[in-house]
């Protein structure tokens, strides 16, 4: 018996699309944007809308892709040791330009959690996956509530244009 996609119905109707844009970011190299590439597209098969970044790119550039995507959520992917530097600053430069974005690291390969975290994301904020199915999880979820956001902005914002458009008394 075929398991239902987690999110369908018994009856296997599609759940809505998120609403919601995720931007998977290589930390540095080939290898770190083939896992960004895998982990978008776990992402889209489950409805989401998610977009790599190509590795080549300087962390300025990135920035400013990154603005221009209108991102809701981020994934910085690292492949450990030798992009565990590259994946701090680029973390700490994201950080600092969206303050508000949701970040997660993706370090695959494993390691000690609370290592790890002290040495890519010195303020804590940053949400840590070791793995695939940790990394759609953790994405999921945060992109699940950055899509409700962002219902609940353009409602504000229908029903704001719909109260324009209403005669005066």
């Amino acid at each position: 018996d075929p398991k239902p996609v987690p999110g369908e119905s018994e009856a296997g109707d599609a759940p809505e699309p998120c609403l919601a844009t995720v931007l998977c970011l290589p930390a540095s190299d080939t290898a770190d944007e083939l896992s960004a590439t895998m982990l978008s597209q776990v992402l889209n098969l489950r409805r989401g809308r998610a977009k790599v970044l190509p590795a080549e790119k300087m962390a300025g550039e990135t920035l400013d892709l990154v603005e221009a995507e209108k991102a809701d959520v981020l994934v910085i992917c690292t492949s450990p040791p030798s992009n565990l530097l590259r994946a701090r600053y680029l973390y700490k430069r994201l950080r600092r330009r969206f303050g508000d974005i949701p970040i997660v690291e993706a370090v695959w390969g494993g390691g000690d959690l609370r290592t790890l975290e002290g040495r890519i994301s010195p303020d804590g904020k940053a949400t840590l996956v070791l793995s695939l199915v940790e990394a759609e999880k953790a994405v999921g979820g945060l992109a699940r509530e950055a899509a409700l956001r962002n219902r609940l902005r353009r409602g504000h914002a229908e029903s704001a244009l719909a109260e324009a458009r209403q005669p005066e008394a």
